[in-house]
């Protein structure tokens, strides 16, 4: 039989031959019917368009302004000069350098210096020259470098007229203050040896081979920087008491301090630094040298 004529109205489906290797399953397209269906117009609606999120009030306009003028008349900052560049890479050499010397020490508990025994703990005066004022220290590090020479980090104590201090404070003749201060020194540079003791040691004691003159009394903390004053309840540097090592008087004695801090200077009685070692030859000179004969009897009575 003939086969039925197609409709004019629906096209016939368009089929186009797959690939190769899909020959047993043709793919068939629907027919194009966009040319001849025409595209409806939208439906007219009274809905308004939405307003923009980011609103422009008067308020936010005058900020916006504000921002755009400060922008435009914000001054550069000058670059670094060469000098500040050199002096800040100074800085940082330096701090290479320290910090490559503090990874080579060897610390120490104690150390052989011109036939005397350096230990951690010790007190004692340096100073960069004879002339220079010494200060009083305390030793918390001890090192030799690689040529031998031996090195310490020491703790800086002074006296009440090295600080500033309150009007209505007093001190006693002999008394020091702690800082803050850490300072490295050669012990080429160490004069002779100290004591600081606390209230308690001070008045109950002496160690042992001391010398009165260089036993001083410390109680208060002083800060360089801020000029602050903190009182120290307990030292926590505290003398041996071992019998061995610490002599005890027959009674205590009173601790006084009723000196303003000018009169307790480093040109007062404690400055006089002994040497670190005994010279021989004054000491042959006092042996040979016969003591003097009493005076006699109501010889001082007419002077």
């Amino acid at each position: 039989p003939a086969p039925a004529p197609a409709s004019e109205s629906a096209p016939a489906p368009i089929t186009t031959p797959a690939p190769q290797d899909q020959q047993s399953h043709p793919t068939t397209h629907p027919p194009d019917t966009s040319a001849s269906a025409p595209t409806p117009a939208p439906a007219p609606t009274d809905a308004r368009p939405e307003a923009p999120t980011d609103t422009a009030t008067p308020e936010t306009g005058a900020r916006r302004a504000a921002v755009r003028a400060t922008a435009a008349w914000t001054v550069p900052k000058p670059q670094k000069s060469i000098e500040s560049l050199r002096r800040e890479l100074a800085v940082v050499e330096a701090r290479i350098v320290e910090l490559r010397e503090l990874s080579s020490r060897r610390l120490m508990l104690a150390l052989d210096h011109n036939k005397e025994s350096v230990r951690v703990g010790d007190y004692g005066f340096f100073a960069a020259s004879p002339d220079d004022q010494p200060t009083l220290t305390r030793i918390e590090e001890l090192w030799r470098d690689g040529a031998g020479q031996g090195f310490c980090i020491c703790a800086h104590f002074l006296r009440p007229a090295q600080t500033r201090y309150p009007g209505s404070m007093r001190f006693h003749p002999s008394e020091v203050v702690a800082t803050q201060e850490r300072v490295k020194w050669p012990l080429t540079h160490r004069r002779s040896r100290a004591w600081v003791l606390n209230s308690t040691d001070f008045a109950t004691g002496r160690p042992v081979g001391c010398d009165e003159r260089q036993v001083y009394l410390v109680t208060q903390h002083y800060n360089t920087n801020s000029a602050a004053w903190r009182h120290i309840a307990i030292h926590s540097h505290d003398i041996n008491r071992d019998p061995r090592c610490f002599t005890l008087f027959d009674k205590p004695r009173q601790v006084s301090r009723q000196l303003p801090g000018a009169q307790v200077g480093p040109d007062s009685h404690h400055t006089t630094v002994p040497p670190v070692e005994s010279d021989p030859n004054r000491d042959a000179s006092q042996a040979n040298t016969p003591a003097p004969s009493p005076a006699p009897a109501g010889a001082g009575a007419g002077a």
